[in-house]
């Protein structure tokens, strides 16, 4: 039961709940404009669960200093800190390390802070071995990249601890802990304040194996537009609720002890310490290199974008090209934070400008490394390269198409063909070359391994019924780079997630249906033979 501003009681079902979070969560700037306030409250919690804990406290502050005070709040911590920086709440409740920079960037002054001092914990199954070894290479549970405790605060005692890990963002608290219950990961970053608003039946079945030195709590700030009048006595009341009966019980509910006056000193212990404080890169530009078509290429891609936003809190914009020539000319140019997928002769000039290399692709049915192959279609009476002296030959995508083009002209080369094919080479994708096989146009075409095993090309053309009369030793395949403005941070945990993006991820048939079997770590040592074609198909011009 919930009580009002006029003394009357409200009961609430599970379904007013979910209406009352649902408004809570879209409650911002819109309130402000009519004249009334809103209390902006991190969902360290489900929304619901949130509203319900809440609402006697902004109720309780409604009547007694008479402002049109509501609550509000957000669907995830990350989608919080995004409305906060943009100023639709009047009062926030937010850790310290957020409030620190507010003050510095927006002029939010703190009314209170928390007697309880912040612990991050770390929480597990009851039955999860002792220590904290077994976590390494783990995948952990954190409710978003800046959450103080429940993040930054657990990752720093884990590097400190030498426990390497791999993330999972899961927008709230409560969602890690469900994922713990659930199954799904081993471990999940919290707050002890949260940990104990868990009901029993799901709190007996979880223990903290890890808690981190204490700092000051969250803090209640006014936005700069507050008058400090008006402020003050939110302050006032704050405070007073600490020696009255009835409005402990209510901190009670919030799990919160009392509120007391805010020092600068109060933050030393803090701001000693080395947290990020910039924003967290959102955004990413993700250039992949042309496959069969656009098209194709968006569906085939657009599994593992979702993923890594659900898993990383990270968009991926993603870029598709018709050709060779228009990808080449957008990565060159490209000067945003950006993750492209190109091929190896491409990635060794993205290297030269800085550009990091995080991961290789493995062909379906190739364990062993991508290759380049020359086709002829079924029936065809060339059986090896030199009957095709004298034919007519078209090689995929453009002359920078390393598997495509660059490696099956060194095979025809090697083979003493230089200049004595007829090249029918058009701008296009792979698509079109092995459209252009199988309707007769030319004889052979160039292409790689990674479009041998597509399952599109396979329902298109049966690309698997046409003979391979040459194909090359195998080598690293398609490389993913990231560009030198995205943070370590970020891309270590892109990288690691992209390694661990195996067959049992969701949306990873997509993948494999476009050829990639899944990613594999990079060594300088393996682009070695990939420059010794380069080196031979410069001195073929």
């Amino acid at each position: 039961m919930l009580r009002g501003s006029g003394g009357q009681s409200f009961m609430f079902n599970k379904y007013h709940l979910a209406v009352l979070a649902t408004l809570c969560c879209l409650y911002t700037s819109s309130a402000a404009a009519a004249n009334e306030r809103v209390l902006g409250v991190v969902p360290q919690g489900a929304p619901t669960l949130l509203a319900s804990q809440w609402q006697p406290l902004v109720s309780h502050l409604q009547s007694s200093t008479h402002l049109p005070l509501h609550f509000g709040t957000a669907s995830t911590i990350s989608d919080f800190e995004e409305r906060v920086l943009r100023g639709d709440y009047d009062y926030i409740y937010v850790n310290p390390l957020l409030f620190l920079r507010l003050q510095k960037e927006q002029g939010y002054r703190a009314l209170v802070s928390r007697k309880n001092r912040l612990t991050g914990i770390l929480v597990a199954a009851t039955d999860a071995p002792d220590g904290l070894g077994w976590l390494k290479g783990k995948t952990i549970a954190f409710p978003s990249p800046h959450a103080l405790g429940a993040t930054l605060l657990i990752r720093s005692e884990l590097k400190r601890h030498h426990i390497p890990h791999n993330v999972s963002y899961v927008g709230t608290h409560h969602s890690g802990y469900q994922g713990i219950l659930v199954g799904r990961y081993p471990a999940a970053g919290g707050v002890m304040r949260t940990f104990e608003l868990l009901p029993e039946a799901s709190r007996s079945k979880l223990r903290i194996i890890l808690q981190t030195p204490t700092v000051i709590g969250h803090i209640i700030a006014a936005h700069p537009r507050v008058p400090k009048k008006e402020s003050d006595r939110i302050a006032a009341v704050l405070k007073e609720m600490n020696s009255q009966g009835r409005t402990r019980d209510i901190l009670k509910n919030i799990r919160i002890t009392g509120f007391i006056d805010v020092h600068p000193g109060n933050f030393a212990t803090l701001q000693a310490m080395s947290f990020p404080t910039e924003t967290r890169l959102k955004t990413l530009n993700f250039h992949v290199i042309p496959r069969l078509n656009e098209k194709d290429t968006e569906r085939q891609m657009s599994p593992l974008i979702s993923y890594i936003h659900q898993q990383l809190e990270l968009e991926l914009k993603l870029k598709t090209y018709g050709d060779m020539p228009k990808f080449g000319a957008a990565i060159a140019r490209e000067t945003e934070p950006a993750l492209i997928n190109a091929n190896p002769l491409q990635a060794l000039e993205l290297m030269e400008k800085g550009y990091r290399v995080i991961a290789q692709q493995t062909p379906v049915n190739s364990p062993e490394g991508m290759r380049g192959v020359i086709l002829v279609r079924q029936g065809s009476p060339y059986k090896k390269l030199s009957d095709l002296e004298g034919r007519k030959i078209a090689f995929g995508g453009s002359d920078k198409a390393f598997f495509a083009s660059v490696v099956p002209r060194v095979l025809l080369s090697r083979a003493g063909l230089h200049r004595k094919y007829i090249d029918l080479s058009e701008p296009g994708s792979v698509d079109d070359v092995v459209r252009r096989l199988k309707n007769g146009e030319i004889d052979a075409a160039g292409t790689g391994t990674m479009a041998r095993y597509s399952l599109v090309l396979k329902e298109k053309y049966g690309i698997d019924t046409m003979p391979v009369i040459a194909k090359s030793e195998p080598m690293p395949g398609l490389t993913w780079l990231l560009s030198k403005n995205v943070s370590k941070d970020i891309g270590d945990e892109l990288q690691s997630l992209l390694l661990r993006y195996d067959p049992n991820a969701p949306g990873h048939e997509a993948l494999t249906a476009a050829g990639i079997a899944g990613l594999r770590p990079v060594t300088i040592k393996s682009f070695e033979p990939i420059k010794r074609y380069i080196a031979e198909a410069k001195k073929l011009k």
